[in-house]
This record gives structure tokens, sequence and C-alpha cells, in this order.
């Protein structure tokens, strides 16, 4: 019986006579569609990787990191003075091969923002902000301990030793500082706005009995107003406060985390806080009260 081809496929041929492949061939016009497909199929592929790759790039090999924060001096820089935080930052950033840019804007805004991804994440929050924000990673490593502080007019005789002394007093926070927000629901009054110079206008002009505030942000702007004051000691609250990014850099969390605890092995951090903030060169301050979780 005389064999004939039968084409499967491109350019593939079985012997018709017995079912068994008698051998390949590829005919020229063959030739051209199968390097036709396989050109098509690179493209898909290059494609694809291109894409990866590009999606891979944004979401973690940025040059500059944008963190907003509502801080002012002495931790982030004001009025041609450097802040600790930028010095800080500037050069745990530069040991992972990047750069930081610190935005300033109100306390919430900063926290929506990092949140949809409008800026990269927030500079300084106390733990938990994940919770009420679930677009943000929390750098496990804290950059400082805050030391909440009740602040009254000089003279005052009000004495504020826990929280439970403000209970019956009239006091001011800062907008949308949530870890105040908290452990303030009891006291007989409450004022918030939106700067710390405004808070120490509320206990200059007498509108509240006390204000609440960081220790090293109080003592400053309190000396810059001209505003005599009384620190009541100890501390409210030492909180542990950390960098919080948004989640498609999670990639750089743990790398973030390792650079800051570099600078507090090498003498780095404690250089730092010792020459912008005139602070003891440790890293957890005087031990302060509780607080609501």
């Amino acid at each position: 019986m005389d064999s004939h081809f039968v084409t499967r496929g491109v350019g593939e041929h079985i012997c018709a006579g017995n079912g068994r492949p008698y051998h390949k061939m590829i005919s020229v016009s063959g030739l051209s569609s199968l390097f036709k497909a396989l050109r098509s199929s690179a493209k898909v592929v290059l494609c694809c990787l291109f894409i990866s790759f590009g999606a891979g790039l944004q979401a973690s090999a940025v040059d500059t990191l944008h963190l907003a924060t509502a801080l002012g001096y002495p931790y982030v820089s004001d009025e041609g003075k450097e802040g600790f935080l930028n010095l800080l930052m500037a050069d745990v950033f530069a040991r992972i091969g990047l750069q930081i840019e610190i935005i300033k804007m109100p306390g919430e805004r900063s926290l929506i923002n990092a949140n949809k991804g409008i800026d990269d994440g927030d500079l300084l929050r106390a733990p938990g902000m994940e919770r009420l924000f679930p677009n943000l990673i929390m750098v496990p490593e804290s950059t400082m301990h805050y030391e909440y502080m009740a602040y009254t007019n000089l003279g005052s005789g009000i004495v504020v030793k826990d929280w439970n002394d403000l209970k019956h007093l009239q006091v001011g926070i800062i907008n949308n500082w949530k870890i105040l927000e908290r452990n303030t629901t009891d006291v007989q009054s409450r004022i918030g706005v939106r700067t710390i110079e405004l808070l120490f206008g509320l206990l200059k002009n007498k509108r509240t009995d006390a204000v609440i505030i960081d220790r090293f942000e109080g003592a400053f702007v309190s000396r810059k107003l001209g505003i005599p004051v009384k620190l009541q000691e100890p501390p409210l609250l030492v909180s542990p406060t950390h960098i919080y990014l948004n989640k498609r850099h999670r990639k750089l969390v743990p790398l973030i985390s390792q650079a800051l605890i570099a600078t507090k092995q090498d003498g780095t951090y404690n250089r730092l806080l010792a020459q912008v903030l005139k602070a003891p060169s440790k890293l957890t301050p005087t031990k302060g009260g509780s607080m609501k979780q």
C-alpha cells in the first residue's frame, strides 16, 4: 500500500497507512508560520515580565519616600532649624539606599493620605493605628518614646500626677491625637485645636486648666511664646512611637526596622538625641502612667 501523508498541526506528518509516525517535515510556509508564532509568544512573555518587574519597582524600589506628619520643632525642621527626626530619618533611609521627604500637614490628614497611598506613610504614630487604617503597616522597631506631659499655668496651684487628676479640669489637646482622645474621655471638658501654639494660647488665656503634649514640643513652644508654665511630673504616659508605611511598601518595613536598630547600636541615635533635644542619651525615658488601648 502506498503511503501518503496527512498533516497534523504545523508541519507534522504521520503515515496514513499504519498510523505510526513516519517522519516530521516542515515546509517553508510552515516554518514561516512557526517563527511568527514564536515571535508572538516571546512578545507576550516579555510584556508580562515587564509588567511584573514594573509593579515590583512601584511596590518598593523607590528613590524617595514621602512621610507626612503634624509634628513641629524640635522633632521636625522649622524656621531653619534641623529637627531630630529629619536628621535621624535621613541617616536611617540612607542606610538602605533611599531618601526621605517629610511633609507637614494636620494630624488626621497625614493618616488618611498614608492609608490611601497619596503619601508613602506617616512619620510617627503610637501603636495600633493599623486597626483604624488597615492599609498601614507599622515598622516594628520604635522610633522614639513619647512622654505625654500635663502643662498648667505657673502659680495655678493645680497638681497633676495621673489621668485621674484631670477629671475635674478643662483639658486641651491636639485634634486627632488618638492616644490622647482615648485617655481624656472622662475629663470635665476637652478642647481640641490644630497646633501646639494654639494649645498654649488656650492655657495662656485660661480657657483650659491644663494641656497635654509631648515633653520636648511643649517646652520648646512655651518658651518660644513666652508663656510661664509648670511642667507636671511624672509623665501621664510614656508610649513607643513608630513609622507607618502604606502596605505597598511592605518589603521595606524590615529593612527600615533593621536600619533604625543599627543607629541605636552604633551611637548615631543618642548623638542626635543629645544634639537636637538636649536630652540624656537614653532610649527609654522615665516610666510614666498607663493608657487606654
